[in-house]
């Protein structure tokens, strides 16, 4: 049968399963070409974002088997809805599914990008001398002005051949991947000849909008941050249903209770399916057309 619903999504919230997300930047609605999962074709200075959904409204399809004794049944019920990501496909838009594609990013980036200075240099103490060297080399690499966005991170001394970085003394400080020198498991924090986190971090804070973003981006190339494409959320329900009708005498129109428990399967991300323990209460009205059928609502 066709049962029309009024299911909503509210305070959706996306994460890495570790736990590990810190931040979710959503992706350039004005990015040039195709849709592209580079780091930069991503909004580093936009605030987090909202995610909603459509409501579910009459979309719902549901059926229901079962067998009835006297006044209490028991029925298998499978339900289905499908929340549509609100400003999906909107014309005049260079992306029509810009809107649902997300980047998840972790502490570095994140930090970087919301201007936590302290955070920020108590988190570049933790990296080890690999992990920095590697995002020194993609701030380098990044064509125009990267070499120089790592001299700025560095701090006094922009172009120089020095080998420290963060720290305060005019004209000692180099690039990123020159001051880390050779790659180890050594963090930055036991480094204090060469390194000073809180320079860095202070020095990353004054960046431009755009340097900012280079930073961060390489931040997440080197921690490893997932893409989340959410197009739309499905949900899938099967529950067991034990209902009893509540007047059997005398009346036409008999209200009934029904308990039920069983699963609901969300599938969010395509090929990736949730399933989550559902339990459910209803009540209703039936009316019996004949004594083999009844219509209900409820």
């Amino acid at each position: 049968d066709y049962s029309p619903a009024f299911g909503r999504i509210k305070d959706f919230r996306i994460g890495e399963a570790g736990g590990t997300t810190r931040g979710i930047f959503p992706y350039k609605r004005d990015a040039v070409g195709r849709i592209d999962f580079k780091t930069s074709n991503f909004d580093w200075s936009a605030p987090e974002p909202r995610i909603d959904f459509k409501d579910s409204m009459l979309t719902a399809l549901e059926g229901s088997v079962g067998y009835s004794l006297g006044g209490a049944r028991v029925e298998v019920e499978v339900g289905y809805e499908r929340f549509v990501i609100k400003g999906a496909k909107k014309s005049g838009k260079k992306h029509e599914d810009a809107d649902s594609v997300f980047l998840l990013g972790k502490e570095l980036a994140h930090d970087t990008a919301r201007g936590q200075v302290d955070r920020l240099a108590n988190a570049l103490g933790k990296m080890t001398k690999a992990d920095a060297k590697k995002w020194g080399n993609s701030i380098e690499s990044v064509a125009g002005n990267g070499t120089a966005v790592s001299g700025k991170v560095c701090g006094n001394g922009t172009g120089s051949t020095g080998n420290a970085c963060g720290k305060s003394g005019s004209g000692t400080n180099s690039t990123i991947s020159a001051a880390i020198g050779t790659e180890n498991a050594t963090l930055l924090s036991a480094d204090t000849a060469n390194i000073n986190t809180q320079g860095m971090a202070n020095n990353i804070n004054t960046l431009t909008k755009e340097e900012k973003a280079i930073v961060a981006g390489a931040f997440a190339r080197v921690e490893g941050a997932e893409i989340a494409e959410i197009r739309a959320i499905g949900s899938t329900s099967v529950m067991l249903n034990a209902c009893y009708d509540l007047l059997t005498e005398g009346v036409g129109v008999v209200p009934y209770a029904c308990a039920g428990i069983g699963g609901n399967f969300v599938s969010i991300i395509d090929g990736h399916v949730n399933p989550k323990f559902a339990y459910r209460v209803k009540a209703g009205l039936s009316y019996a057309l004949t004594p083999e059928i009844s219509a209900f609502a409820g």
